[in-house]
């Protein structure tokens, strides 16, 4: 390998505006892929289909899995999975080097040749250390944003009540932070593993031993160009943004929906043709770093051949986009409520009885939300040593009482003294179902959660007969995250409501058996809600507990959130109501 004398010699005679002229064939090579992708994926798709019919499902789950890895379908599902992620690494990022590399060669880098020289590179990842890499950039790499990712798993994330969990063990948030910090110097020292592969033609194995070495060498070169060079192309975009941005400030003032969407609709087109161009011009320049460590000088680029994009294919092409976003602010202006709705009309349920208002799943918590006035209330029910279900959320009381005991390890009479931690220093006792429905009876609708170890069909039997006996069966709605369970309750007793829970679903889930479907906010796109909405069923969100998230999902067509944050909720609520056409179509393009 060279010295870095040199390399940053020729480093210095790149220019910004090379990288901005290969825009248009990096959004040529991005809407080439998206086609490809999506014929292929629509493929696996009807395949996994098939198979999750074939054992007597409608659709697979967060809470309904393990059948993955006990029966050949699944093991079919997880296969064909794993292909269609390795393929598309290989399109939307290998495709990318493979132009990267055609480009600093000074050889003509020609998009429809880059989807096949992708897909030839296929063969070399079927080995334990591509595999690696090809999980790394679909799974790991989004979640710590080093790396190369992937369109379709570029917003994957933790859900937030996992990571609330998380944050409040310090065991769990130790071995989190850990894991993420371990991900994230494995993405950096092993980041030149793609272009030593596509660029280069050498082997996966070799390229294992070679990136880590190169970035060992030049990481202290790397790691600030790379960052200079972010600032550079943040800048350029900044001024694009700026000027979207600060345009609506005027056409805010103006009473014309038309004139409003029609600026908002190319500023969205241009805003996301700048998105889509972010990754790959830095994979441009992360190739030409490399390139220059390993061979002693780097490659300089000037504007990329593009014949077959001439000026008249580039009036046309814009003016055909002009003509359909004209015609969409047109037909939007027209179905301006339906596309833009008002919003502010979802129902609030107080999660865990009370939420942050009070003590977490106390009787105080429950007389809170009924004061606040909440159309529901949600709370976790487990069941103790002596057979008495009592309220608590976790399998046992440390994070709320400070005892070191599971639920299912107490009697009813031991939980009883103890006492939950709440704001301000106030404690409050640990309540049984009994005291929970006597105290929740004629006041809206209260969600009971079957929860932990100790729920089986037995438990749920149980609850029913205790809601039976006080006639609550209308203001009840039983939910669970097993999906077997509330599948038996919603069978057994079709008379009373059934919701269930899930961050994740693949397939039918709004013909699985419950009344209520209850999204992870993730998980509750336009879409979901939709088809929930077409299948007769209510869908619900949580855990709200952001202005941010509460804005997004009350502006929605979501029937009600399950929030920590009640009074904030219903504040957002007020404040959706009021706000003007500008607002209303900001907010959506912001959200979604």
């Amino acid at each position: 390998m060279g010295k870095t004398n040199k390399h940053m010699s020729s480093r210095q005679r790149q220019t910004l505006r090379a990288y901005l002229a290969c825009i248009p064939m990096v959004l040529a090579y991005q809407a080439l892929v998206a086609v490809v992708s999506a014929g292929l994926l629509w493929g696996v798709r009807q395949i996994n289909l098939r198979l999750v019919y074939l054992t007597g499902r409608v659709a697979v789950t967060s809470g309904d899995f393990a059948f993955l890895f006990t029966t050949w379908q699944g093991w079919l599902m997880i296969v064909l999975t794993l292909l269609s992620l390795t393929l598309l690494v290989m399109l939307d990022v290998n495709g990318v080097l493979y132009l990267a590399g055609r480009l600093l060669a000074g050889k003509e880098a020609r998009v429809r040749d880059a989807v096949p020289a992708a897909l030839r590179l296929t063969r070399r990842f079927f080995n334990p250390r591509g595999l690696l890499i090809v999980l790394y950039t679909a799974l790991a790499a989004p979640l710590v944003g080093v790396g190369f990712t992937i369109g379709k798993t570029a917003g994957l994330y933790v859900p937030d009540f996992i990571t609330s969990v998380i944050w409040s063990t310090p065991l769990y948030a130790v071995a989190y932070t850990a894991a993420l910090v371990v991900l994230t110097l494995l993405g950096i020292r092993y980041l030149f593993v793609l272009p030593a592969v596509v660029v280069e033609g050498r082997s996966v194995k070799e390229a294992f031993t070679l990136a880590p070495r190169v970035m060992r060498e030049y990481w202290r070169h790397f790691l600030p160009r790379m960052c200079i060079f972010a600032l550079q192309i943040g800048l350029v975009f900044a001024l694009v943004g700026g000027a979207i941005y600060f345009a609506p400030v005027v056409l805010g003032a103006i009473d014309e929906r038309f004139l409003m969407l029609l600026f908002f609709y190319i500023a969205a087109v241009v805003g996301a043709a700048l998105s889509v161009a972010v990754q790959p011009l830095q994979m441009i320049e992360i190739t030409r770093l490399y390139l220059g460590y390993v061979r002693g000088e780097a490659p300089v680029f000037a504007a990329p051949q593009t014949a077959w994009l001439t000026r008249e294919r580039v009036r046309i092409g814009l003016a055909g986009l002009l003509i359909a976003v004209i015609a969409a602010a047109y037909v939007s202006s027209v179905c301006f409520d339906v596309l833009y709705p008002v919003g502010g009309d979802a129902r609030l349920v107080a999660h865990r009885l009370g939420g942050n208002a009070a003590a977490e799943n106390s009787l105080a918590g429950l007389q809170t939300s009924i004061d606040l006035g909440a159309y529901g209330y949600e709370t976790d029910v487990q069941r103790a040593a002596d057979g008495v279900y009592v309220i608590n959320h976790d399998n046992g009381f440390s994070r709320t009482c400070g005892v070191d005991a599971a639920v299912s390890e107490l009697t009813s009479d031991q939980i009883a003294q103890l006492r939950i931690a709440g704001p301000g220093g106030a404690e409050e006792p640990v309540p049984t179902l009994d005291e929970t429905l006597d105290a929740a009876r004629g006041h809206g609708l209260l969600f009971i959660e079957l929860k932990g170890p100790t729920a089986d069909r037995q438990m749920a039997d149980d609850v029913v007969a205790a809601v039976r006996e006080r006639g609550m069966e209308d203001q009840v709605a039983i939910i669970g995250l097993d999906y077997g369970l509330i599948s038996y309750v919603e069978r057994t007793y079709s008379d009373l409501t059934t919701g269930y829970l899930y961050f994740f679903s693949f397939g039918d889930a709004p013909a699985l058996d419950c009344d209520l479907l209850v999204l992870e906010e993730e998980a509750a796109t336009p879409n979901a809600i939709e088809a929930i909405h077409a299948a007769g069923k209510q869908a619900y969100v949580w855990t709200v507990d952001t202005e941010e998230s509460a804005e997004s999902v009350l502006a929605g067509d979501a029937d009600g959130v399950i929030t920590d944050e009640v009074a904030m909720c219903q504040r957002v609520e007020a404040q959706l109501r009021e706000r003007s056409d500008f607002e209303r179509v900001v907010d959506a393009l912001t959200f979604d």
